[in-house]
């Protein structure tokens, strides 16, 4: 008797093995299109300015941010005059057609760096004015002299 039952299992999970591969390949009724209707066209982004991503990149705080920078980062934007205080030039980006020096400003001592986005024709906080950005160096004039700044030294690595 146990040999039947066994037989009877097995041929009805076979059974279900063959009608679920079979509804598996069943595909649902689609809906012809109607000629003359055309879908709707989506809008695309809007364009990107440098200020734009700033404010983006502020609210977001893909870097992580304390409570009150994130408060700093509510309030309006306004152009502040040059900090003072140690800096350096972090790197170079490009936006679009337009080479932007990263200029990484720490006002105070044990206070988090300030990032501005120079454009050629800004000053740094030397004086000098940036007359040319390539992909790996600046040009700065101070009068008559110029002086090329090189972001990465021949040969390192």
């Amino acid at each position: 008797m146990s040999g039947r039952l066994w037989m009877l299992a097995v041929l009805v999970l076979a059974a279900a093995g063959v009608l679920g591969w079979l509804q598996t390949n069943v595909s649902p009724k689609t809906v012809a299109p109607t000629r003359g209707v055309e879908a709707p066209a989506l809008a695309g982004p809007p364009p990107s300015t440098v200020e734009a991503d700033v404010v983006v990149l502020t609210q977001r705080q893909p870097w992580g941010a304390s409570a009150r920078a994130a408060e700093q980062a509510a309030a309006p934007v306004a152009r502040q005059p040059d900090p003072e205080g140690s800096w350096r030039i972090g790197g170079i980006i490009r936006l679009g057609q337009q080479n932007l020096v990263v200029l990484m400003v720490q006002p105070l001592p044990n206070v988090r760096h300030v990032l501005r986005y120079l454009p050629v024709g800004d000053k740094l906080p030397d004086g000098r004015t940036i007359e040319r950005i390539t992909g790996d160096s600046v040009i700065l004039r101070q009068g008559d002299s110029v002086s090329v700044l090189r972001l990465y030294s021949p040969g390192a690595g």
